[in-house]
């Protein structure tokens, strides 16, 4: 029977009452926050916890469904979309218990680190408040706090430092609603939960029962899987004390960035960056340039920021980043973008769109700014504008030749009349074991090419640069910062070395095809029948007396 005949067949179900769960009434169509993604799903819900979600999973699957959720629609690319059923986080949002009576004996293992536990809608900027409270931060985050942590993590987000890893590397251990309703808890093989101890149950509702997974290729694989695995219900992140963050921003060129001394080349020559006389290395680290040459060099702006355990003094200027009249111009920039003002200038006056990146690099020059960690993390107001974009992951050691390629491309879009209108960000994370982080074994140069949303030519420009990226470099996607443009899996495999260690969990957590979406159809690996079985996920088991 086809999707269509099925959902037809609910369709008259629910007419008569047979499907409460799922209701009756016509769903409205989902957006994302810049509109290029919008889907009119035939149900829509919003669970408030995992016993709901879980007869949500089972009811869809019954009838033939897909089911998926969506993050806070941040997200430029298809990976949360469906037509069948599509949940939404908003009330899956507060923290949760955590038994650390369960925990193996040597964790945490380091001093100051912690776990903290939520629901997988929470937004990055809850979490940062709560954990905050007490005591608590996570150890590196992305520059914007809108997305949910569970969004966030399995797309692929991350900070810039190459210390650390995306933001699934601060997960410890998930629990998924996956086939059937079924609550499974995935670890890493040694991970945090001793098997003797596991109760095998919801801390929060005893009669929901869990099954505690502990497989080094099965959490690799979910860790960052677009929700193709199952509904993410709560995280139990690793956490460490509470710190704040001294920023500096310095202008300069990518022409002395790059030179044998400069800190780029420094930092690729010893997987560091170089720190200044008297000062301790920055912990981390970014880069924004200009994608065209002034006068033969091309701005950039050296972003440093450096860990302070304690509150440290301010005076006036350390406590706002940047000046006054840049933030005040930053807001009206903003506030005319939404407005529609600045997309319009720009579409009749593509030539100013170099003027404006050098006003904004000139602007985000600032001396230093304090603040606590997570507030730094998040780039405040430019974050308000309407943009759009890309993020190809680079291995570290293309950095000078791929930034290049991405100053040549530009002028040769600048001759068709299609300029930037956002200085393009450089950032540095380190390799991941996730099977489709983009840093997947090896430190990785992300770079994020933004444009705003209401210009006409944005997608176009953002398309063209990953394509050829893909093509010249093997640039990995960020699942959540792409464009739609692979459309096989054969693509996947050639960037993705474990590609094929995914999709074989993929086929044991998804064997119907419940969690197939979108995103499946378009990259060729959606299930293709609803009696596909696959060998179950082995439990973890007690081993000890």
């Amino acid at each position: 029977m086809s999707r269509l005949s099925r959902r037809s067949l609910v369709q008259g179900a629910l007419a008569v009452g047979a499907a409460p769960l799922l209701g009756g009434c016509p769903s409205p169509t989902w957006t994302n926050v810049v509109g290029n993604q919008r889907v009119t799903p035939f149900a829509r819900s919003f669970p408030e916890n995992a016993r709901q979600l879980s007869e949500l999973v089972a009811e869809a699957e019954s009838h033939g469904l897909r089911i998926r959720m969506t993050g806070s629609g941040h997200s430029f690319s298809d990976v949360a979309l469906t037509s069948d059923v599509l949940l939404g986080p908003d009330r899956l949002r507060a923290p949760l218990p955590f038994d650390s009576t369960e925990l193996r004996p040597n964790f945490p293992a380091e001093p100051g680190r912690a776990y903290y536990r939520t629901q997988s809608g929470t937004t990055i900027r809850q979490l940062n408040q709560r954990t905050w409270q007490r005591g608590l931060s996570l150890r590196n985050l992305g520059g914007y706090n809108a997305q949910t942590v569970a969004g966030a993590a399995m797309t692929g987000t991350h900070g810039s430092g190459l210390d650390y890893g995306p933001i699934a590397s601060q997960i410890a251990s998930v629990q998924v609603v996956g086939a059937g309703g079924r609550l499974v808890q995935v670890e890493p093989t040694n991970g945090i939960t001793d098997p003797c101890k596991f109760k095998g149950h919801l801390l929060e509702d005893p009669s929901v029962p869990v099954t505690l997974v502990q497989d080094d290729d099965v959490f690799h694989a979910v860790a960052i899987s677009m929700g193709c695995m199952g509904i993410a219900y709560s995280v139990v992140l690793e956490v460490q004390r509470r710190f704040w963050l001294r920023e500096r921003r310095t202008r300069t060129t990518w022409e002395k960035l790059k030179a044998k001394d400069g800190f780029l080349a420094r930092l690729l020559a010893e997987g560091t960056p170089p720190a200044r006389p008297g000062e301790p290395r920055p912990d981390h680290y970014e880069i924004y340039v200009s994608p065209y040459a002034k006068d033969g060099q091309h701005t950039a702006l050296l972003t440093e920021r450096f860990k302070l355990d304690k509150k440290p003094s301010r005076n006036a200027d350390a406590r706002q980043r940047g000046r006054a009249f840049a933030n005040i111009g930053a807001f009206l920039a903003a506030l005319g973008d939404q407005l529609g003002l600045v997309t319009d200038y720009l579409n009749r006056h593509p030539e100013e769109g170099p003027k404006i990146i050098e006003t904004a690099l000139k602007e985000l020059e600032d001396d230093v700014y304090i603040n606590r960690g997570y507030e730094v993390y998040n780039l405040g107001v430019a974050n308000k504008a309407r943009a759009i974009g890309v993020e190809p992951a680079f291995d570290i050691t293309q950095t000078v030749a791929a930034t290049e390629e991405l100053f040549a491309i530009a002028e040769r879009e600048r001759s068709a009349g299609r300029t930037h209108t956002i200085p393009v960000s450089l950032r540095f994370v380190k390799a991941s074991p996730i099977f489709l982080a983009p840093q997947s074994g090896r430190p990785t140069m992300m770079m994020e090419i933004n444009m705003l949303a209401g210009v006409e030519y944005s997608e176009s420009i953002l398309t063209n640069y990953e394509h050829a990226f893909i093509s010249r470099f093997s640039a990995r996607p960020h699942w959540g910062l792409d464009l739609d443009v692979i459309h096989d899996p054969a693509t996947i495999a050639a960037l993705y070395p474990a590609w094929a260690k995914w999709l074989h969990v993929y086929e044991q957590l998804n064997p119907r095809g419940t969690f197939d979406a979108d995103f499946t159809d378009r990259v060729g690996i959606s299930r293709k029948c609803t009696g596909c079985s696959a060998p179950p996920l082995a439990a973890a088991t007690c081993h000890g007396a």
